[in-house]
């Protein structure tokens, strides 16, 4: 669909019409008159080709169609509004807007929980989903604005996109508690002749850290492999494999299930964790409140060092 053959001052008439579902009260909200709210909805059906409202007796009902331009569409306008009204913070005790970050699991084990916790506390209805970061999609999603923030296991060196480092991780091995093979501390050879549990969702990880097992002479014997992190655990529990993992996931993991935590016989593999957004984000309140957010909960500097 062309956008000029788009009336933009339909949108903020179909988001009233949506939120009321009522004309009345659609047409008290954006000040317009009832006939020229039913004269918007005509066009807005003609555009869309689809039926939009339906009249139900006490107000209207959207269509499926409506249900499904939602949540774009008043992202959009929230995007717009604060394009043209910098000077104004971010409301985020009234606004529904829905923010996306792109990631592995590790971020709906680890990062999600704490925002989502963070955001519940100061009684906020804004929304934090996660989506999978495709390297192919990446910058295409940026650009959109189909995700607000990638979490990343490099900075991003694309010139429109901005990296600010996390924290750092390293790797952890875990295995089912009172491992018949393992005695005090997990060996070299505990781990080269021990099964091994991995991810397939990982790929990138995987790759380097089976680098950094080859810079150190260590082969591990990989078993298991399960689509994401939520299923090692359970694969660990049942079996005698181990599984070597990002130490935060190694402690949620071993609160949750009767797991013990080793320390890997060679030298750790460390990686940073970097938040990467497009800087077409930067003038948007809204993204700069949710960066906050994540930087004061998770940047290793500190909170005020956190909001560059």
């Amino acid at each position: 669909m062309n956008l000029r053959s788009i009336d933009l001052n339909l949108l903020p008439v179909f988001d009233a019409v949506i939120s009321e579902q009522n004309l009345s009260r659609a047409a008290d909200k954006v000040c317009m008159s009832q006939p020229a709210i039913s004269n918007a909805v005509k066009r807005l059906r003609l555009t869309l080709d689809d039926e939009l409202f339906v009249s139900t007796g006490r107000g209207v009902r959207p269509t499926p169609k409506a249900l499904e331009l939602r949540e774009p569409i008043r992202q959009a306008l929230e995007i717009i509004t604060s394009a043209f009204d910098q000077n104004q913070p971010f409301d985020f005790l009234s606004s529904n807007r829905q923010f996306v970050i792109a990631s592995t699991d590790y971020v709906g084990l680890i990062i999600l929980p704490e925002i989502l916790s963070e955001i519940n506390s100061i009684n906020s209805s804004v929304t934090v989903n996660t989506a999978p970061n495709e390297d192919e999609t990446l910058m295409d999603d940026f650009q959109f604005g189909k995700i607000d923030f990638a979490v990343e296991l490099n900075p991003n060196l694309d010139s429109k996109v901005i990296s600010k480092e996390l924290f750092q991780e390293h790797a952890v091995c875990i295995a089912r508690k009172g491992h018949p093979k393992i005695d005090d501390a997990l060996t070299v050879d505990d781990y080269c002749q021990l099964e091994h549990v991995c991810t397939t969702s990982n790929k990138k990880q995987t790759a380097f850290f089976e680098n950094h097992l080859r810079q150190h002479g260590v082969v591990r014997n990989l078993r298991y492999s399960v689509p994401n992190y939520f299923n090692v655990p359970e694969v660990v529990c049942s079996t005698e494999a181990l599984a070597t993992v990002p130490s935060r996931l190694a402690n949620k993991f071993s609160e949750m299930y009767e797991l013990d935590v080793y320390s890997l016989p060679f030298p750790t593999f460390k990686t940073s964790i970097y938040l990467s957004w497009h800087s077409n984000r930067n003038a948007d309140t809204g993204s700069q409140w949710l960066k906050n957010l994540i930087m004061d909960n998770f940047y290793e500097g500190g909170p005020s060092n956190g909001r560059n």
